[in-house]
């Protein structure tokens, strides 16, 4: 939809703040997986915009893989707070349809992966996510630090603070309408990486 492609490239601007809390358990531990190279290693981060989480776009993540028949274990939990608000992201002309959009809410995330090497070059992981929309409670904070920096704030004045809507229009109509906190289980996800450079675990 077009709207939903202007959300990533609007004028208007989009205010996305994202707070990730990163624990991993590695068993057993090997030589092989030693911690130096980890340490070196990309914050798992992913864009938090709800339109954007229902596509499961792959997460950043690092190079390094599991030592054959070692297991990881890791838990991330992520909580972003987004304001972005388009009322006449396309006016009718020639015929297109006038379409608005609202995203106003905070969202948290905690993830549980369990990754298992299958072999010196690949390894096999499985995510377990669990997801919470809500208003949350952050709004005042962020739009004190956008006042003291003279930043924008996604028009988050003009709305109530710590409200949940997201809303999609077109035409009038409600297409998308969200105003009430969620919760629940997430896309599993199942990611097999392979890594084609020999030396990618050694510690350079």
């Amino acid at each position: 939809m077009t709207c939903l492609k202007r959300l990533l490239t609007t004028r208007k601007p989009v205010v996305l703040v994202t707070f990730t809390v990163l624990l991993s358990l590695l068993l057993p531990a090997s030589n092989a997986l030693a911690l130096e190279p980890w340490r070196n290693q990309p914050l798992p981060s992913s864009n938090k915009n709800p339109l954007v989480q229902v596509h499961d776009i792959p997460e950043a993540t690092g190079v390094l893989t599991i030592p054959k028949d070692q297991f990881q274990w890791s838990s991330v939990f992520d909580m972003a707070s987004i304001s972005s608000e388009d009322p006449n992201s396309l006016l009718p002309t020639n015929g297109q349809s006038s379409e608005s959009l609202l995203l106003d809410g905070e969202i948290y995330r905690a993830a549980f992966k369990l990754r298992f090497g299958l072999s010196e070059q690949s390894d096999l992981s499985i995510t377990l996510p669990f997801i919470a929309h809500s208003g949350g409670f952050a709004d005042n904070a962020i739009s004190g630090w956008h006042d003291i920096f003279g930043l924008p704030d996604g028009n988050r004045s003009s709305r109530p603070d710590n409200s949940l809507d997201y809303r999609y229009q077109r035409n009038g109509q409600n297409l998308i309408e969200i105003n009430q906190s969620t919760k629940g289980l997430g896309d599993i996800r199942l990611d097999y990486r392979y890594r084609i450079n020999n030396d990618s675990n050694d510690n350079d």
